[in-house]
């Protein structure tokens, strides 16, 4: 940490600071999109409903492709 490199000035309080508290961010950010209360025009909504609709499209063509 005490090279020239160290532009910012930081210490190792500094570095354990900044991950934890952008650990906190990203749990929380991650919280609204996982957690299934999602309105229905977000785009992660719509992106997760896209996803199970075509899992279960192709299921639905496995299962008539084995009996037909």
């Amino acid at each position: 940490m005490s090279t020239e490199y160290n532009v910012l000035a930081f210490s190792m309080p500094n570095v354990i600071f900044s991950f934890v508290v952008g650990l906190m961010v990203m749990t929380f950010g991650m919280y609204g999109c996982y957690s299934g209360g999602l309105p229905e025009d977000n785009p992660y909504r719509r992106h997760r409903e896209g996803k199970r609709e075509r899992r279960r499209h192709e299921g639905t063509e496995d299962a008539q492709g084995a009996h037909g």
